[in-house]
């Protein structure tokens, strides 16, 4: 069941999928946009090369674990996190609050940006959220897997 709540200056939006492949807490994945005629349009894949009408049109999340469970075997149900404050994958040191972080083509984690905030290469660049906390390995981050291209 997803929920959507709002008030304030909080938002947070998570959506169910089908694990592709074996995901973790953290990982960030898509909702497939290019289903079957069978298909119930839960499947997630990897983030792609973030320059194709696929990877860009496909809302993106981060896994969401719970206590006691934290990996996901193909075909599981997984929680997404599509926007708001969550524990994400970073790779290559987010240097803090205020930091954007961006995905990383055909990985399912996120990086700093060292500081870019916008290029105009959607291909290399897609800005998906602001961290909250400085290092790699699981991170906390606002999270927005709606966002728009450069």
């Amino acid at each position: 069941m997803s929920t959507f709540i709002h008030g304030g200056s909080a938002l947070q939006l998570d959506i169910a999928g089908r694990a592709h492949a074996v995901l973790s807490t953290g990982d960030v994945v898509q909702i497939d946009p290019a289903v079957g005629a069978t298909d119930d349009g839960l499947s997630t894949r990897s983030v792609g090369n973030l320059n194709n009408c696929l990877d860009q049109v496909a809302p993106y999340g981060v896994v969401l674990g719970s206590n006691g469970k934290s990996t996901f075997a193909i075909g599981e149900d997984v929680l997404l996190r599509i926007m708001g404050v969550c524990q994400v994958n970073v790779q290559n040191t987010a240097s803090g609050i205020g930091e954007g972080i961006q995905l990383r083509a055909s990985n399912n984690d996120v990086e700093g940006t060292g500081g870019i905030t916008y290029e105009g290469d959607a291909a290399t660049v897609r800005i998906c959220g602001i961290a909250h906390t400085a290092g790699t390995g699981l991170q906390t981050a606002f999270f927005n897997g709606l966002t728009t291209w450069g």
